[in-house]
């Protein structure tokens, strides 16, 4: 999937062509022959002191699924390389971030990976936009059995500015 049909995607969304409700996550599903749809939330997001809209949790989540599905990765300035497995353990085995209960995020088998989400609005790993910073989108994948599509889900939105070194806190 590239980003141009998931920015169709949500266009339609927008315009009200699609209406399936899904709680507490942006979701996505792709089929044959159809594109990925994505729910979105009513309102962004806040990390620190930076709102996020929608649409920059769109684009960043997009392009974070595009590379997680795909094995695909890009190195960050930093050494980095992303889409990273996101294990959401703290150095105690605790659960760093809340996850959704009730969606894809849950699910056994799928795998989580985080994304860097930048505060200038573009595209993390685009037009040598490599300097991660410090916010993630965090989203999972799950490949079903049989011939069942392969499905992405948004998990949450985290940063690493307002927590330990190394640690996540949840952006709200």
């Amino acid at each position: 999937m590239k980003l141009t049909a998931l920015l169709s995607s949500i266009s339609l969304l927008a315009a009200g062509t699609f209406a399936s409700p899904v709680t507490n996550s942006l979701e996505t599903q792709r089929s044959e022959g159809e594109e990925n749809l994505l729910e979105t939330r009513d309102n962004g997001l806040k990390c620190a002191s930076h709102q996020y809209s929608d649409g920059d949790m769109s684009d960043a989540l997009g392009a974070g699924a595009d590379h997680a599905m795909e094995g695909s990765t890009i190195r960050s300035r930093e050494g980095n390389r992303y889409a990273y497995r996101f294990l959401n353990k703290d150095r105690d085995g605790n659960d760093e971030v809340s996850l959704p209960s009730d969606s894809l995020c849950a699910q056994s088998g799928a795998t989580k990976y985080e994304w860097p989400i930048l505060r200038s609005g573009d595209i993390f790993g685009t037009e040598g936009n490599k300097r991660a910073g410090d916010d993630r989108v965090i989203l999972a994948t799950y490949d079903p059995p049989g011939d069942s599509p392969k499905v992405w889900a948004f998990c949450a939105l985290v940063t690493e500015g307002a927590s330990r070194p190394g640690g996540f806190t949840e952006c709200t």
